[in-house]
This record gives C-alpha cells, sequence and structure tokens, in this order.
C-alpha cells in the first residue's frame, strides 16, 4: 500500500491534502482542548514497521513544547515517517531527545522494560500506531480520514507476522477498524489512562512483550 505520509508539507501546516477538508471541518466547533494541532506534524505511527510488538493507540498528544523545533528533531520525523532506518527507531527512546516531551512521555512509560533490556533494543521492538494521526491536547470524536487506512495496513501486517499485540486505549476503534483484532489474541492495558508497559498494568501482555525483547 503506497505511504501517503512521504508527501506531507515540509512546513506547516503538517496536514495531507485528502485530510485537510474534514480536519478544517471538525477544528471549526472544536473545544481549545479538542483541537487537532496541525503547527507540528503528525505521528500516524513510531518505530519499525516490521516490529515484533505492536502498541495501539488513540491519538498523538499535543504539547506546546514540541513548536520549539530543530533540524535534529525534524530529520527523526521524516525518517520515521518514510521507514527509514534509525539507531532508534522508536525515536522517542534515543537519549540524544532527552529534553523533548516526548521522551520524558515514552521513557516514564516503558521504564520497566529499560530497567531489564537495553534501551536501543527497546526502540527496535516497538511500533506504536494511533488511531487518528494528528495530535490534540486530549482525544476526542475525530473525523475519520483517508490517511487512517495505512495505519491499519499497518497492524494488518503486524497481525500477519504474529506480532505482540498490546492495545493501549480505544479498544473499540480499533476492533472497528481493523475486524481481524476480534480474533486475535491480543493483551490490553488495564489502566488505559497511563499506558506504562509494565506487568502491574500489562501481565500477562509484559511477559508476551518480555519474550519478544528475550529473542533479540
Amino acid at each position: 500500500m503506497d505511504n501517503p505520509w512521504t508527501r506531507l508539507p515540509a512546513q506547516p501546516p503538517f496536514v495531507l491534502p485528502e485530510d485537510a477538508s474534514p480536519i478544517a471541518t471538525y477544528n471549526s466547533s472544536a473545544a481549545p482542548e479538542t483541537m487537532i494541532h496541525l503547527e507540528v506534524p503528525p505521528l500516524p505511527y513510531l518505530g519499525r514497521p516490521d516490529a515484533p510488538i505492536l502498541l495501539l493507540a488513540t491519538n498523538p498528544g499535543f504539547d506546546p513544547d514540541d513548536v520549539k523545533r530543530n533540524e535534529a528533531y525534524d530529520n527523526y520525523d521524516l525518517k520515521n515517517l518514510a521507514h527509514a532506518p534509525l539507531d532508534y527507531p522508536f525515536y522517542w527512546l534515543d537519549p540524544v531527545l532527552y529534553d523533548s516531551p516526548g521522551y520524558k512521555y515514552w521513557a516514564t512509560r516503558v521504564a520497566a522494560l529499560t530497567k531489564l533490556y537495553d534501551a536501543k533494543r527497546v526502540a527496535n521492538a516497538l511500533l506504536c500506531v494511533e488511531y487518528f494521526p494528528y495530535p490534540s491536547v486530549r482525544a476526542a470524536q475525530t473525523p475519520r480520514l483517508a490517511s487512517q487506512e495505512y495505519g491499519f495496513h499497518l497492524v494488518r501486517g503486524a497481525l500477519k507476522r504474529n506480532a505482540a499485540v498490546i492495545i493501549l486505549r480505544a479498544k473499540d476503534l480499533w476492533i472497528g477498524a481493523v475486524h481481524e483484532l476480534a480474533t486475535y489474541p491480543y493483551f490490553e492495558a488495564k489502566n488505559r489512562r497511563a499506558a506504562f508497559l509494565s506487568e502491574a498494568n500489562l501481565g500477562e501482555g509484559f511477559t508476551a512483550i518480555c519474550g519478544c525483547l528475550d529473542k533479540g
């Protein structure tokens, strides 16, 4: 399937042409905390497209500090969207980005794993796909976009290779979009708000993740 994210504009507003109209309509009546932000690039997925562990989330969060971008930050975004090689494919675990909101968020969420495994190994084993690709402060009932189909394509690919699937949030939305999930042996986070990849939050899902990481 063609990857539409290679056609993302290089300057804001960061929105694909096929998504622009429904997003503009939605934003015209959205509350500030649920408004879709286009001044920073979307993050429809993060990590290697062939990673053995798949995380399913709702949509990227937005932090005003995300707007404070630099050239290195841009490079990570572009490479991730194009599935280009990175030392840390799940790039929010790259220590170079230690002072960014994304690093602070994800380093905390995977702390239980990085106590057991090297951070680079973890970053090479995870793929997170967001149900809705564009960021907002708080998730809401957003319009269905053409670009979402590529994320669903990545999820179907993960199911075909028997990836360990962890649904962090939006289970009903995910099963509605990717019907194959309904009969797939996925794991769920107990605390969907925090989404920690820990034994306490994932139970057997944490064991499955560790099994994937043990294989290297």
